[in-house]
């Protein structure tokens, strides 16, 4: 549940329909001037309200599915565990190889999971470059919406920037630990690997929804965080300004 400050009420209360417009502050002493200016930061506040309860409706279902997506993780990661235990009983003769490649395997399955990351973000920052630019190729682009997706694309841009350096990061451990374990080593145990490759795809989609979760829940945050800084800007300028009305 959304709450407003109360001084945003008052504001909201003497809305008219939205314009395109952008931001301004009260610093006319002509009153009519004043009357203006206020009512062009009033008109933005239905939009600001409409984004602030998006955002809480899909941080609110971004974060019911990732209650469900570490629980799935967390399965997974305890079927996978298991079966690699009974394989390595199974298998006497290569168990030391088993143990001896895990670190690889790991790795392995790291940078599969940082590969999904990396293709999520770069998905998103597309797809908020796309947004831009439509917006911006409106007639009359709203000047609010206009620079909160200049904010996303930042955002995005620099979620993907850090998945791409975890990936590069991960692929240099994997080709580090094949030359610690060396390739007889991971060829030996790699059978016995393959028996859990289902579980592997099963714990990396995990791993996957998890993070794009979590993504996804970080950028609903940040819009909610903005669009009420917004609204508490205007509130003050509207407080503000009436006050130095009534002195």
């Amino acid at each position: 549940k959304i709450s407003v400050p109360t001084a945003l009420l008052v504001v909201v209360r003497m809305c008219g329909p939205l314009v395109e417009q952008d931001v301004v502050g009260i610093h006319s002493t002509d009153p009519a001037e004043r009357k203006h200016d206020e009512d062009e930061l009033i008109r933005q506040v239905p939009l600001l309200l409409e984004r602030m309860n998006d955002a809480a409706a899909e941080l609110n279902r971004l974060e019911l599915e990732l209650t469900g997506a570490e629980t799935k993780h967390k399965n997974a990661l305890v079927t996978w565990s298991r079966l690699y235990d009974e394989l390595r009983s199974r298998h006497g003769s290569v168990s030391g190889a088993m143990d001896h490649a895990k670190p690889y395997f790991d790795t392995l399955h790291k940078c599969q999971a940082a590969t999904g990351v990396a293709r999520e973000a770069k998905r998103r920052w597309k797809l908020q470059r796309v947004n831009l630019k439509a917006e911006e190729q409106k007639e009359a682009p709203e000047a609010q919406m206009l620079r909160t997706l200049r904010q996303d694309v930042q955002s995005c841009e620099g979620e993907f920037q850090a998945a791409s350096k975890a990936l590069k990061s991960a692929m240099a451990e994997l080709q580090a630990q094949r030359q610690k374990v060396g390739t007889a080593t991971i060829e030996s145990a790699r059978p016995c690997f393959s028996s859990l490759k289902r579980l592997q795809l099963d714990l990396v989609a995990a791993q996957e929804d998890v993070a794009r979760l979590t993504l996804g829940i970080r950028e609903a945050k940040a819009d909610y965080k903005e669009s009420l800084r917004e609204l508490n800007r205007i509130s003050d300028e509207v407080h503000a300004s009436r006050s130095r009305c009534q002195s």
